[in-house]
């Protein structure tokens, strides 16, 4: 199979050559295929669907991965025709008005997402269900500024169903913002909630911690900036060091090696932040994460109860980071305890360490083997989170 990544009977991975590019994303649902898909929803109230409109960017943040997911720069369209079929095939068929949309960005098109706004609005006129859309976007295309959608299309897209934003905002330190090249600052955050809450439309966000610019204050006082912002939900994921990414080629040394792959996944710290040690930062997104969710109304609390859980099963993975710390970073002098407080990575001791391959190879080992001792705690029962952590969250 042209394109198919695998694993081979000598356990090695092995890659197969020259997979065909498709030119058109021309698929449609059809959800008749899926036993139990008609009206889905009335056994489950709050089921959403996938869909989507785009593939790609128009920016390239240094930590994100869609370059290597698909190989090759640029912003490519569905057409309109399907798009539309598979929202009313959905809503008719199983009853489902909720879309997720699953671009990398919604509208970076203007002039297709003005065809599709008509286009959606139209279909579903005169209706009693229409459809509601969360869609992934950028704070900047509500904001002044080259790529900033007009107050017509904003409204267009809201009175076709899109009710919710997810907002990539990364982070609240201009630093940050700047090592992360997402050529925007918190003026156009604030600028693009005042209008996105003129049209009545929702925002969520998510938000990267680890860059150099992030102490561990930063990353919980996340959850107050979320609160005055107006989202109602927030991510705060884990910076992570993936493969083809500008940060790879920048700060490939600041990876930990062999953590446990199912913690590589947005929750989990597998990096080593510069300003903070590795199960600071750990312990930070899940506290902003609780500190945000506990504040406002009861909305919040079903968010609230899934970060606690995560939390409990992430323990094991936690307790691995400390031991690294108090084992490896601490005594080889990758990270220096500052007179002020806390700890602050040394950028040349890490490099010296990641050039030599003999030395390299030993801090593996050791990583790998603590990540290991810790996986059998998993099928434990889970340890309370930290006193300070569960405080904020009572």
């Amino acid at each position: 199979m042209p394109g198919l990544h695998y694993r081979g009977p000598d356990g090695a991975w092995k890659f197969n050559p020259d997979a065909a590019r498709i030119k058109e994303i021309d698929y449609r649902y059809d959800l008749s295929v899926m036993e139990g898909a008609e009206q889905v929803s009335k056994r489950f109230r709050m089921a959403s669907m996938p869909v989507q409109t785009s593939r790609g960017c128009t920016y390239c943040c240094s930590f994100c991965s869609w370059l290597t997911l698909y190989g090759k720069s640029g912003y490519y369209v569905r057409p309109i025709d399907d798009v539309i079929h598979d929202i009313v095939h959905t809503v008719e068929y199983t009853g489902i008005r909720d879309f997720i949309v699953t671009d990398n960005l919604f509208a970076g098109d203007p002039a297709y997402a003005e065809e599709l706004a008509f286009r959606l609005k139209r279909a579903f006129e005169g209706r009693e269900t229409k459809p509601r859309l969360t869609a992934l976007m950028r704070a900047d295309q509500f904001a002044d500024g080259p790529g900033a959608l007009s107050d017509r299309l904003i409204r267009m897209l809201s009175e076709a169903g899109l009710a919710n934003v997810s907002l990539g905002l990364e982070s609240t330190s201009s630093r940050s913002l700047l090592q992360m090249n997402k050529k925007v600052d918190l003026a156009k955050y604030y600028l693009a909630s005042e209008r996105l809450r003129k049209h009545g439309i929702g925002m969520l966000a998510t938000f990267v911690a680890g860059f150099d610019g992030d102490t561990y204050e930063d990353v919980v006082n996340i959850s107050e900036f979320g609160d005055r912002f107006g989202l109602f939900t927030i991510q705060v994921y884990a910076r992570g060091i993936t493969p083809g990414s500008t940060d790879d080629l920048l700060s490939a040394p600041r990876n930990l090696p062999d953590r446990l792959d199912r913690y590589f996944n947005g929750h989990g710290v597998c990096i080593l932040p510069g300003n903070m040690m590795p199960s600071d930062l750990q312990r930070g997104i899940f506290e902003a994460a609780f500190r945000f969710h506990r504040m406002g109304n009861g909305s919040r609390k079903l968010a609230l109860r899934a970060f606690q859980s995560i939390w409990a099963g992430m323990r094991p993975h936690y307790e691995a980071l400390q031991r690294i710390e108090r084992e490896i970073l601490v005594p080889e002098g990758i990270y220096r305890e500052r007179v002020t407080g806390g700890y602050t990575l040394q950028s040349k001791a890490l490099d010296a360490l990641y050039m030599d391959d003999g030395r390299y190879g030993q801090f593996r080992s050791r990583c790998a083997t603590i990540f290991r001792e810790a996986e059998p705690a998993i099928v434990r029962t889970p340890v309370p989170v930290p006193q300070a952590i569960a405080a904020s969250s009572a």
